[in-house]
């Protein structure tokens, strides 16, 4: 493992120190009540970011909290060390993480796009937000990928796919590879693809 290494946050109310390992993308957080959380899947941009964000507590909230799969490792007291397993590695992860939800991928990634982002790191954390959300059969996250999609030439298939899954999702069938859209005609409503489209119409230059 390639850790970054502990910064200290002396001048954050909440946040005590943090690192990252380059590796396998996680996030490392310490808080002032003692408490300590790894968060999941982080890109390397986000830490960078992180890094250089004035407030490290508004950074938390809107980039890093309910937008990864996260694990509590240090149930707080006292504040606990800059710690390590053996040879100052961190302690062996638990058989899986626990994950946040569809819905609170999709409304981090609302609040996000609310802001008509222009940052490309940003507009990248939607994307992976709304895929999230989608591969947990989020229809609003679904459509939300089809209008993307549909904005792009060269994504016409993916286009497709996703306007599939969420047709599927809404009427309570399962997705899957084997379910998954095929050339044809294109059936079903466009209803709610109107409401979504007015959420997501300044999106279309999200990088996904």
């Amino acid at each position: 493992m390639s850790f970054c290494p502990w910064e200290s946050y002396n001048d954050s109310e909440v946040l005590a120190a943090g690192r990252y390992d380059l590796d396998i993308s996680r996030l490392e957080l310490q808080f002032r009540d003692g408490k300590t959380y790894e968060y999941y899947d982080v890109p390397l941009t986000v830490w960078q970011g992180f890094c250089g964000a004035a407030s490290k507590g508004a950074f938390f909230n809107s980039r890093v909290l309910n937008c990864y799969a996260s694990r509590l490792t240090n149930q707080g007291g006292l504040p606990p060390p800059l710690r390590g397993g053996q040879d100052g590695q961190p302690p062996a992860l638990p058989s899986q993480p626990q994950g946040g939800t569809a819905q609170g991928y999709y409304d981090s990634a609302m609040k996000l796009l609310a802001g008509k982002p222009s940052d490309p790191q940003v507009q990248e954390q939607i994307g992976v937000l709304l895929r999230k959300a989608a591969d947990m059969n989020h229809a609003d996250a679904q459509e939300a990928l089809f209008m993307i999609y549909s904005s792009r030439k060269d994504r016409a298939k993916d286009a497709m796919l996703w306007w599939h899954r969420a047709q599927r999702t809404r009427q309570g069938l399962p997705n899957s590879p084997a379910t998954d859209y095929k050339p044809g005609v294109m059936q079903g409503g466009c209803a709610s693809l109107l409401v979504i489209g007015l959420l997501v119409a300044g999106a279309a230059a999200v990088c996904i």
